[in-house]
């Protein structure tokens, strides 16, 4: 079997395992044998061996309940695979059928956008995250003319905007910042180490649930309110700011959302963004913050 038709099939397993509200076994064989895929009781356990141990989700089937069922410690990340696979597959199609057909190239169009660095490092990271081992990081700031090295205890990888970042611990160093993020695109080096570590954060996700973005985690938590120009309204009621947005006015002259956040860089800089369509009501500083930024970029033009 080709790499990109078992790797749908266990997308296909996993999307019904967890989305399904009755997952029998009668069930997600019928399911696969639609996808055209011809399920054994025997290849289906082998499939799910292979998922566990290639992606880390553990399913099983529960006797009491007489179906499938995903470890409840792993449900977001389940649910964060199956948005990967997703769009594993939209760029599939979207590949076959530029193949299929060359005049499809006119009608389809692109961002440009430099290619991402670092994505290569992934799977070691991945690998080091699961197996509880360091890595040693070879690392270049922007600024910077030279890269560093640090040696890390690897606990997230998160994306944000097309890039990819990692949280984790710098070990060995007498750095002011003990937990850094770091973008794979500045990494030039990622090597696995045999030292194992316990991990000193119980949810790393936790760190980015209160900012927009990937830094500021330390800034103090703040009640944003935003009034929005109508018809930029209707985007963000479509597309939220953050997950803990609530609309406190909505008619037909403006929208009104609070969120409640860590003020940061990439918050700024996404409300200066919007222009006039978009103003800060409250908290006064994070107000005079964007009147002194625009006032920067008005002084540029005189």
């Amino acid at each position: 079997m080709q790499n990109s038709a078992k790797i749908k099939r266990y997308f296909r397993i996993i999307e019904f395992v967890q989305n399904h509200p009755k997952p029998t076994p009668k069930l997600l064989k019928e399911r696969l044998e639609d996808d055209g895929f011809i399920q054994s009781k025997r290849t289906i356990e082998r499939a799910l061996e292979e998922i566990r141990n290639e992606f880390f989700i553990d399913i099983n089937y529960d006797r009491k309940k007489k179906q499938y069922v995903v470890s409840d410690e792993e449900e977001g990340y389940t649910q964060e695979l199956i948005r990967y696979f997703k769009l594993n597959y939209q760029a599939e199609t979207l590949v076959s059928n530029l193949g299929s057909s060359k005049k499809l190239s006119n009608n389809i169009s692109y961002d440009f956008e430099k290619q991402i660095q670092g994505t290569q490092f992934i799977g070691d990271i991945l690998q080091a995250i699961s197996s509880k081992r360091t890595i040693k990081i070879r690392h270049q700031k922007f600024e910077d003319e030279e890269a560093s090295e640090r040696i890390l205890a690897p606990y997230l990888l998160k994306e944000f905007k097309g890039r990819w970042y990692i949280l984790g611990e710098v070990l060995h160093e007498s750095e002011k910042l003990k937990y850094q993020v770091f973008g794979l695109d500045r990494i030039t080096e990622v090597k696995p180490l045999t030292e194992k570590f316990t991990p000193t954060i119980k949810n790393p996700k936790n760190y980015f649930k209160d900012i927009i973005g990937v830094s500021g985690w330390a800034n103090k938590l703040e009640k944003v309110k935003i009034e929005f120009y109508k018809s930029q309204g209707k985007f963000i009621k479509s597309l939220p700011l953050h997950e803990s947005q609530v609309v406190l006015e909505d008619n037909k002259e403006r929208l009104v959302i609070q969120i409640e956040i860590k003020p940061n860089y990439e918050f700024y800089q996404q409300i200066l963004g919007y222009g006039p369509k978009a103003k800060v009501i409250e908290p006064n500083y994070v107000k005079e913050r964007i009147v002194n930024e625009l006032k920067k970029t008005l002084k540029l033009y005189e």
